[in-house]
């Protein structure tokens, strides 16, 4: 799970990020790709063996952000 501001992002920059993680029409982004979604505003859920990926993306943006491994047991 991944916490993350775009406080410091103008809104056109912001607007890059959100089109980078979603895409321009929805499921093209980085998130539909790696099996990840958004959980709330300012909080995504990406599978750990793309954590990197993620993390240069968040690096590239200058995205500031907190990453919490969480261990997903069962089914629904």
């Amino acid at each position: 799970i991944i916490e993350y501001s775009l406080r410091n992002l103008t809104p056109a920059k912001q607007k890059m990020f959100y089109y980078a993680l979603q895409g321009r029409k929805k499921g093209t982004g980085i998130l539909a790709r790696i099996g990840g979604r958004i959980i709330s505003k300012g909080v995504l859920q990406a599978p750990a063996r793309h954590y990197e990926e993620m993390l240069d993306l968040f690096k590239q943006h200058g995205v500031g952000h907190k990453t919490m491994f969480v261990l997903e047991y069962g089914t629904i």
